[in-house]
């Protein structure tokens, strides 16, 4: 495992050395509803919803809904398989057409503890329908999808640093990198696609209750030895809910 992580870094890294022209976008915002229902010890349901704006609250960029099922082999660890919905609206040249894409994935989870930092992985892998943009009569147009697959690596930090002793609340703060890495169609790995590295603070009411700030840099792969780097403020809140039978 320390080997395939070691062989994801060095391939982020030597992308970043190789890139001679980088864009520097301008600051956007995210913000995201995390929900999970637990409905016995090996099963639940996820979804997720991101507003993403192409400027800090405003421009409309991004809608994301990405609903899973997830089997639990143990506290540590579980399988998902979901789908995503992305709406997006392109700038530019296409600026007005929304594009929509339908991904269907699996993912593996696994998290464990050192000291009092805890770990968490997550090993995704993405099979894309992305509508396609083409030239009719001088127009652009919406002519068909283009298919893809892409896979995701994120590995994340987190650790509570106080807690109130009369209500139990505790702050955290947490930070992740996440590789994406586009594939052919035998799912080998073709070139570094994006690199998300984030830090945030938290506050977490409850385990099932928390609300986080942070910030996140988006690094992306625009092809032609281009690059772009894009800083995101993220607000997330994250509501959880326990449906299992307690005796």
């Amino acid at each position: 495992m320390k080997h395939s992580i070691f062989t994801l870094l060095v391939t982020f890294f030597t992308s970043i050395v190789a890139a001679q022209n980088v864009n520097y976008n301008e600051a956007r915002s995210w913000f995201l509803l995390l929900n999970r229902a637990q409905l016995s010890d090996h099963w639940s349901v996820t979804n997720e919803l991101h507003e993403r704006t192409f400027e800090i609250f405003a421009d409309q960029g991004q809608f994301l809904f990405r609903p899973s099922l997830d089997y639990h082999f143990n506290a540590n660890s579980e399988a998902s398989v979901g789908y995503t919905f992305i709406n997006m609206v392109p700038r530019g040249k296409a600026k007005g057409i929304n594009l929509n894409e339908h991904n269907v994935w699996e993912q593996l989870f696994f998290s464990f503890s050192s000291g009092k930092v805890k770990f968490q992985n997550r090993i995704r892998q993405e099979h894309r329908w992305v509508e396609r943009i083409v030239v009719q009569n001088n127009e652009l147009v919406k002519s068909g999808t283009n298919y893809s697959n892409r896979f995701r690596y994120r590995m994340t930090a987190s650790i509570d640093v106080f807690t109130f002793k009369k209500s139990g609340h505790t702050v955290f703060v947490n930070a992740f990198d996440e590789i994406w890495l586009n594939q052919c169609s035998n799912l080998m790995p073709t070139n570094f696609a994006r690199n998300w590295l984030y830090v945030g603070a938290g506050y977490a009411f409850d385990k099932a209750t928390k609300i986080q700030l942070g910030y996140m840099n988006q690094y992306d792969n625009l092809g032609g030895n281009l690059y772009s780097s894009t800083p995101i403020g993220q607000l997330t809140f994250i509501k959880n809910f326990d449906f299992r039978k307690t005796e």
